[in-house]
């Protein structure tokens, strides 16, 4: 082991990230944590009148998920997003009909951006992207600052506080089949608000997939 590693790992040895034991290898969680995990038996998000093909979601938002989402979302644990990107490509290859053309995320308002510094959705869209060796790019726009999701309540407001918040470019996802990327599916009011600007956009299918979903099954 290189000695600037080995120093790296005796100051800051590895911990998992959702109940912070230490642990000997480089995964993200520990063995217990994986297993109470809550992967979810039909991977599948499904309603009447949904604005995509497919939207799969290998995991469940039990305890263990929230706290790794959390390590990753709030505290900068980026290690997180090729080990959950890599679950979400191994979940999604069942249910992909036709090819995917390019990759591209639920974007944060300018504003939200600088304030966490970084993009959550956006880290794991890119993973996705050079597992499946395909185009990420920055198809959608936050043009309007919302209210976080997390504080409105009932679907009808959450929809309401996202309508139109989003703009496409529509040169870059013109007649392809896009893959959306987020980091959580709570109501779907997000999610499906940037579906319906990517269609009005000109795409031929769009695809959806997040990490966790809240209605674990």
């Amino acid at each position: 082991m290189p000695l600037l590693k080995w120093i790296d790992k005796l100051l800051f040895p590895n911990r998992c990230l959702a109940c912070r034991r230490l642990q000997k290898g480089d995964d993200v969680l520990c063995d217990s944590c994986r297993r109470t995990l809550g992967h979810r038996n039909d991977p599948t998000i499904s309603f009447a009148g949904q604005p995509f093909a497919v939207c799969i979601a290998p995991f469940g938002y039990n305890a263990t998920g929230r706290k790794l989402l959390h390590a990753y979302k709030f505290h900068g644990h980026f290690m997180a997003a090729p080990w959950l990107a890599d679950r979400i490509v191994d979940t999604l290859s069942p249910y992909t009909e036709q090819s995917i053309d390019c990759v591209t995320w639920v974007p944060l308002h300018v504003g939200r951006y600088r304030e966490r510094g970084y993009s959550q959705s956006h880290l794991l869209a890119k993973g996705i992207a050079q597992r499946l060796e395909l185009p990420l790019v920055r198809a959608l726009v936050k043009q309007s600052p919302t209210a976080r999701q997390s504080s409105v309540k009932g679907v009808r407001a959450r929809r309401a506080n996202v309508k139109g918040a989003f703009s496409a470019r529509s040169a870059l996802v013109k007649d392809k089949t896009v893959l959306l990327v987020d980091d959580v599916w709570t109501t779907g009011a997000t999610m499906n608000e940037c579906c319906w600007t990517l269609h009005a956009a000109g795409v031929k299918a769009v695809y959806c997939a997040t990490a966790l979903s809240v209605d674990a099954k």
